[in-house]
């Protein structure tokens, strides 16, 4: 939204660019490994006081949502003029992090996981990496005709 797009224009582009694949281990990569951790906890913690009403589907969508961090307060403290490293890493990743969420949980919620096999991790993994790359594509080409569009205001 406006907050987002703001910020992406205020961005020194160059530092972001620079540290991209600081940016995307970090994004992509932590948000995975968060996914995991956080639905492998939500499995085993809510059996175990009780709530057994969700299915797999439902431990995986809570993984996938709170695995979406939010760095705003971070990045509120930070100073993008005094330690413009850590603030376009922190800023990117923000970002990063919260379209692999989503894009986690539109993978979680297409699948049908009532019959588990070897072959519905790989599902989750090629639907994910379909909804990530098109996405991506997607964006990346919105963002060029909405810069275009700016540039001839």
């Amino acid at each position: 939204p406006p907050i987002i797009f703001n910020a992406g224009f205020q961005v020194k582009k160059k530092q972001f660019f620079k540290n991209f694949s600081f940016i995307l281990m970090f994004g992509v990569l932590g948000t995975i490994i968060s996914f995991c951790l956080i639905s492998s906890g939500a499995v085993l913690l809510l059996k175990k006081i009780g709530l057994t009403q969700l299915n797999l589907n439902d431990y995986l969508a809570l993984g996938a949502i709170f695995s979406a961090t939010d760095s705003v307060c971070t990045l509120q403290v930070l100073n993008q003029d005094e330690t413009p490293l850590l603030y376009s890493i922190v800023f990117g990743e923000g970002v990063v992090n919260d379209a692999t969420s989503i894009v986690l949980f539109n993978a979680v919620q297409s699948l049908d996981l009532s019959n588990l096999s070897s072959m519905t991790a790989l599902a989750l993994l090629g639907t994910f990496l379909y909804l990530f790359f098109t996405s991506t594509i997607l964006g990346i080409l919105v963002g060029l005709l909405s810069a275009y569009v700016i540039k001839k205001l």
